[in-house]
């Protein structure tokens, strides 16, 4: 539980590259400046309303599928009226063409180096189970699901958000990433107009 002062902006699986301006929260404790260890299976140890703005970089595809809704609930929950979520994550429709198309991108240097030095080379179909299931060199880097934006912004509006988007903004963490943008109500006749 965060034992400092309230309204607060949160960084989701901050990991090993945490975002200045947060309070970080993250499974690992050895995460550098993480204030929250926490497993986001689990309800999130903050109040109702407690937090302006949720950063979540590149950590929903470390959620199961069954348990996603779950978690965008507990977003909507701990935002404050008119709070906002950013999001990135891979994004499937992006793997599937490339990946018919016989084309990769750039990735994670060391998980190129480990595929090329066990399996001889980076091609369409190694790159898109790095892109699906991650670099599993530990036991929390694993990709349970993988979405395109059409679904990310149903589960969003099923869970009350307004006003999502997919926007494009720099740093870029991955190739071909959903960027998405949402927010909570500012009133509650807002929901009932989108």
């Amino acid at each position: 539980m965060w034992k400092g002062d309230f309204p607060i902006k949160l960084e989701l699986g901050s990991g090993g590259a945490p975002q200045p301006g947060y309070v970080h929260l993250d499974i690992r404790p050895d995460s550098p400046h993480v204030e929250i260890v926490h497993d986001l299976l689990e309800p999130l140890p903050l109040p109702d309303c407690s937090v302006e703005e949720i950063l979540a970089n590149h950590c929903i595809e470390h959620i199961t599928w069954r348990k996603i809704r779950q978690l965008i609930q507990e977003c909507y929950r701990v935002l404050l009226p008119g709070g906002k979520i950013f999001l990135r994550t891979p994004d499937l429709e992006f793997i599937v063409e490339r990946y018919l198309n016989g084309q990769i991108t750039p990735e994670h240097p060391l998980d190129e180096a480990y595929i090329r030095e066990q399996f001889g080379a980076v091609t369409p179909s190694w790159w898109a189970i790095l892109k699906l299931f991650s670099g599993q060199d530990y036991a929390t880097n694993f990709h349970y699901a993988c979405y395109d934006f059409k679904t990310l912004k149903e589960i969003f509006q099923q869970c009350g958000f307004i006003n999502i988007e997919r926007i494009r903004e720099e740093p870029v963490y991955s190739p071909g990433e959903i960027q998405l943008k949402a927010e909570k109500p500012a009133a509650p006749e807002q929901r009932t107009q989108e």
